[in-house]
Order: structure tokens, then C-alpha cells, then sequence
């Protein structure tokens, strides 16, 4: 027998909306404010907007549900200007 290694990847809708609280360019992260019922987990990938313009993309890299924040880490190579606090992240599939 061998054996195998499983994820598990939850299910995120669609449209689930977060807003940019914190953003630390040294570092390369972002602090998402995020609903307590978004179902985000590590890996997936938002799209940074600030009004309809796209911004840029970030990957999730921990999830405090209990706090309705997410902390992301920003994909360099899809950045198309500095992300600020107050840009809004949506998921897309």
C-alpha cells in the first residue's frame, strides 16, 4: 500500500469581498479585513481593485477567523501599483 497525501481545500464563492487594513511593502504582505463566513484558507489568490482598476493580485497565507482578518503576501510579478490601505480584495475563480 502507499499512501497518499490529501488536501482539503474549502470551497470559496465566488465574489467574497475583504477591504486592505495594513500593508507592510517591506515585508511583502497585506492585512485583509474579511467576513466571518468567507471560508478563505491558505493558498488562494485575490485580486487586489481600487475602484474598478486592478491593482494587483495577493496569495493568503493565514487565516484568523475568529478576528475576520486574513494576512496575504502580495504577487510581485501581477502588481501594477503600490496596494494602500482601503483597496478591496475579491475572489475570482
Amino acid at each position: 500500500l502507499k499512501a497518499e497525501k490529501v488536501t482539503v481545500v474549502q470551497m470559496v464563492t465566488a465574489g467574497i469581498k475583504g477591504t486592505v487594513t495594513q500593508v507592510n511593502p517591506e515585508w511583502n504582505f497585506v492585512v485583509i479585513s474579511i467576513t466571518a463566513d468567507s471560508k478563505l484558507s491558505r493558498g488562494v489568490e485575490l485580486v487586489v481593485q481600487r475602484e474598478k482598476e486592478l491593482i494587483g493580485k495577493v496569495r493568503i497565507t493565514r487565516v484568523k477567523q475568529e478576528e475576520n482578518v486574513a494576512i496575504a503576501e502580495i504577487l510581485k510579478e501581477w502588481l501594477q501599483k503600490p496596494i494602500q490601505k482601503g483597496d478591496i480584495v475579491v475572489y475570482h475563480r
